[in-house]
């Protein structure tokens, strides 16, 4: 039997023998119970915040007396309730203490929970300077609800509004007036500030609406999530990004004139505050910091302030608040779809925003299942590409073919690198064969490639979207083998199902595709580098990858063994053609090296010693006589 058919079945076999295994594997697998801490710091979570009046322990000191009577040594909590979250609001500083989404969960299985633990002041706050130069937060400070009922907990159904007032008075016709809005159909609420008669208690004529400590990681890995990580500032259309990654690091940012929004997001979640009525004196700022986290983790912690002009008496400023998944359809009516990382601003993001999602979720559309989706959205990525992909094999299948030729000079002209240049030069003219024939179109696939890549890695579709068998979510790795010890140069110490599928569908593309004998350590090495490098990969994108590689395969083995328009060299000898570009290029190369008696770049290299040899040309031996 022909060794490489030999080999293509043995690889084909220990494919077939590590899906059984993997099936094997995803059977005996049970799921990891969620961590206590966690279990534990939610039930005492919930236990505190169903009493609406706990303590607030350490009061802050306030030196200006207006204010002091005004801190709040309980709280109040109002719980707002959609089909789509539960939010837990409270009296003091009138904040969004929690915000719950129903149809999402943590990688260990609670309900997303956008507000971190350590935001004990809540979100959406509110600070001012007195006229004694200190700054009066007013999260510490109690504000009065006024509610529609009685009632301290409310369900909206999807087509219901709610509408509830939190009040500050400080006499005299003085007060802070927040209003919340609240729609039982989406993620965003509408939030009012009202300032009455402050002019007196605000010394600098400004105020600040605060939010700190955004936004609560809620994946498997916080590395990855950190990488996704970050604060924005959009301003008049331009977007700013804000990212910290240094741990123990400090790190601040600011931007002045009409503010878009400000948000913090993480991998697939995000907080923010648009302005309803911009005003060009309004300042962003942005700082963050990186903590270290367990197991070589990262978490990143960020905090917005917007400053806006206070001009005395009546003001009201208006805003929306989005709390949400950064799903291209819920945010895009903000103007917050930039946030959704799909690649270079100008040659990848195009194509996959305008492209590749919505042929996606076409596809999605008709096959409930994202992973089945997947495979259909490859073949049809496949097709698209063809005319690029049947280029590229086809040139590869001329240079397969050119090998047993090239062999044979290489072995005639061992000893003499240049003549091995310059005949295997006429071989490629010879055969009208262009050896660069197959770069460009593998070039002009990689922004598609890439722009997959991405959409793939921020798709919130495919958080915890099940396929089959070990496969429960797409849009992490699908880890079924962890080594005691990390695999150095790629930090791996566990490999993923798919990742090892997609490496063995390579390692056949290489067989079939590289015939030259100088380059069989890349069959090899490509395979194993992949494989590592893909199996910190979302599984998603490792099964677009193996379906593609497998398409691939079947578009090789019927071009050589079925088409009726087979290639021969023969056909290649017979086939009239202009010289190429490329052709040209080397020829020239090739003339000149000849004058200068050195070898082309990318071609067998003549030594020093092998330039000694007799081989001269003319140019070279005209130049000898008129020495002599």
């Amino acid at each position: 039997m022909n060794p490489e058919r030999q080999a293509l079945i043995g690889i084909l076999l220990i494919s077939i023998i590590l899906t059984v295994w993997l099936v094997y594997v995803s059977i005996e697998q049970r799921p990891l119970p969620p961590e206590q801490d966690t279990t534990s710091k939610q039930t005492t979570l919930a236990q505190r915040e169903t009493s609406r009046h706990p303590t607030v322990p350490s009061l802050p000191v306030l030196q200006d007396s207006t204010f002091r009577p005004y801190l709040a040594t309980h709280q109040e909590f109002v719980t707002i309730e959609t089909p789509l979250y539960k939010a837990i609001l409270s009296s003091r500083g009138a904040t969004i203490r929690r915000w719950f989404l129903k149809h999402y969960r943590t990688w260990n299985g609670y309900p997303v929970q956008l507000i971190p633990w350590s935001d004990t002041l809540g979100g959406f706050g509110l600070s001012f300077v007195s006229p004694h130069a200190q700054e009066i937060d007013t999260r510490w400070l109690h504000f009065r609800w006024i509610l529609p009922t009685d009632r301290w907990a409310y369900h909206l159904d999807s087509t219901d509004t709610l509408r509830l007032q939190a009040v500050l008075d400080f006499g005299d016709g003085r007060h802070i007036r927040k209003t919340f809005t609240f729609y039982g159909d989406r993620y965003s609420i509408d939030a009012d500030v009202q300032l009455q008669g402050l002019h007196t208690l605000i010394a600098n004529r400004r105020y600040d609406i605060l939010w700190n400590d955004l936004i609560k990681y809620q994946e498997w890995s916080s590395v990855d999530e950190s990488y996704y990580a970050y604060g924005a500032i959009s301003l008049n259309g331009d977007l700013e990004k804000f990212d910290v990654s240094d741990i123990d690091e400090v790190r601040r940012t600011h931007a002045s004139g009409k503010i878009d929004y400000l948000a913090v997001k993480t991998k697939f979640f995000v907080v923010g505050i648009v302005p309803k009525n911009p005003s060009d004196e309004a300042v962003g700022y942005l700082s963050g910091k990186a903590y270290p986290a367990p197991n070589e983790g990262l978490y990143e912690r960020y905090n917005i302030r917007y400053r806006l002009p206070y001009r005395g008496n009546r003001q009201e400023n208006h805003f929306t608040l989005y709390l949400g998944p950064l799903d291209y359809d819920l945010v895009e009516p903000f103007g917050m779809e930039a946030l959704i990382d799909l690649g270079w601003e100008w040659i990848v993001r195009p194509i996959g925003e305008y492209f590749m999602m919505p042929i996606f979720k076409a596809v999605h559309a008709l096959i409930p299942n994202y992973g089945f989706a997947i495979i259909i959205f490859s073949i049809l990525i496949k097709l698209l590409l063809h005319p690029l992909t049947i280029q590229q094999l086809r040139s590869a299948e001329k240079m397969r073919l050119l090998q047993p030729e090239m062999e044979k000079i290489r072995k005639k002209y061992k000893d003499e690198p240049k003549l091995q240049q310059q005949e295997i030069l006429k071989l490629y003219q010879q055969y009208h064969i262009n050896p660069a024939g197959g770069c460009l179109p593998m070039l002009l696939q990689l922004p598609i490639l890439y722009s997959l890549y991405m959409l793939f890695n921020s798709f919130i579709e495919l958080r915890q979207a099940p396929f089959i068998l070990w496969i429960h979510d797409l849009s992490i790795p699908d880890f079924v083998i962890t080594f005691p010890f990390r695999i150095p140069l790629f930090n791996v110490d566990k490999l993923s199902g798919l990742a090892i599928l997609m490496a063995a569908s390579l390692l056949i593309q290489q067989k079939m595709t590289i015939t030259d004998p100088r380059q069989k350590a890349l069959i090899y090495i490509m395979p194993i580098m992949f494989l590592f490098l893909f199996s910190n990969f979302p599984s998603g994108l490792n099964l677009y990858y193996f379906t593609f590689n497998i398409i691939g395969i079947l578009q090789q083995l019927y071009l050589r063994k079925y088409s009726k328009n087979k290639i021969t060299l023969e056909d290649l000898k017979r086939k009239p053609g202009k010289e190429s570009w490329f052709q040209r290029r080397l020829r020239e190369m090739q003339e000149l090296a000849e004058t200068q008696n050195k070898s082309i770049p990318g071609l067998p290299n003549v030594t020093a010693t092998q330039r000694q040899k007799p081989t001269k040309s003319k140019y070279q031996r005209k130049k000898k006589r008129r020495r002599s």
